[in-house]
């Protein structure tokens, strides 16, 4: 048959086309087929097929590795830690930790934390220590509010 042929020929010139591109390439040269058809040609009748790659996994922003502070009192890093009582109500612990000496300056727990509390925290913590040069977050929506940016 001429169209398998044809399919054949196609796919050992443009190795890297698979099926629907080499219908689309059909069509544009003047064959009159259906999509299925030349599926059916393609994988059972001629034996082709495109070898499917694996993908890499690449992080949306590059990774760089954070310095370590070398003077306590400079560098904090917050997050949550979630719980459960045994009656089953949740409860949140916002800790903050200086990432040079591992002194933690404050552990505020409470049953809902937001951005606003989240704030107020800080400024509690800040009219006692001086202010620090960096303050290490994740995305967690606490920390993604305009409460803290402001």
């Amino acid at each position: 048959m001429a169209l398998r042929r044809w399919i054949r020929e196609i796919a050992e010139h443009k190795w890297r086309y698979g099926c629907p591109r080499i219908y689309v390439r059909l069509r544009c040269e003047g064959w009159r087929v259906n999509h299925k058809k030349v599926e059916r040609l393609y994988y059972r009748d001629a034996g082709l097929s495109l070898r499917r790659r694996r993908r890499k996994k690449v992080a949306a922003v590059s990774r760089v590795a954070l310095p370590t502070p070398m003077h306590p009192g400079r560098c904090y890093a917050l997050d949550f830690v979630h719980d459960r009582l045994v009656s089953g109500r949740r409860f949140k612990c916002l800790t903050m930790i200086d990432r040079c000496s591992k002194e933690v300056p404050v552990i505020a727990v409470e049953v809902s934390i937001g951005g606003a509390r989240v704030c107020r925290i800080l400024d509690q913590v800040f009219a006692i220590r001086p202010l620090l040069e960096t303050l290490l977050l994740d995305n967690k929506p606490e920390f993604a509010r305009t409460a803290l940016d402001a």
